[in-house]
């Protein structure tokens, strides 16, 4: 498997942090039958943020949407733990700020409640496994949206 570490690709590591939180929420997408129009990374204050434009049908597909909104913060730890050696908890610590937007709307559809009983360390939990399954997928998207900051579905 490729190392996507950023020392070794010379690419900024706040960028190819954002990028893999980005990255996470994608994958969770494809995985859960929801669809991916777009995917952007631009700059934020000192550091990056970003953006998936997702489509979910949140009647069918709720407990796919809530697994999409915390998996790019699971994938920002995971990268935190793996690339920073940083332990799981401080990980998910640091990158908090950054899934202030995904949190709130996570929990605004999980308060609409539906037919979910997906509660968010449930939810965590899949998105946990899913991204350790497709890891792989995970940084080779991420590697590639930290060169190009924006990338498209062919439509």
């Amino acid at each position: 498997m490729p190392d996507y570490d950023p020392q070794k690709t010379g690419l900024d590591p706040d960028l190819v942090c954002a990028a893999t939180h980005e990255a996470g929420h994608t994958i969770a997408t494809v995985l859960g039958g929801g669809e991916v129009n777009a995917i952007k990374i631009y700059p934020a204050g000192e550091t990056f943020g970003g953006h998936v434009d997702a489509e979910f049908d949140p009647e069918t597909q709720l407990d796919e949407l809530l697994v999409f909104l915390v998996a790019g913060h699971e994938a920002e730890a995971l990268w935190r733990t793996h690339y920073l050696d940083r332990h799981r908890r401080a990980a998910l610590r640091e990158s908090r700020r950054g899934c202030r937007d995904d949190m709130a709307t996570f929990h605004r559809y999980r308060r609409r409640g539906g037919t979910t009983t997906l509660t968010e360390p449930a939810a965590r939990g899949r998105a946990h496994s899913l991204l350790i399954a497709h890891w792989d997928r995970v940084e080779r998207l991420a590697d590639r949206l930290a060169r190009v900051r924006h990338l498209t579905t062919a439509g």
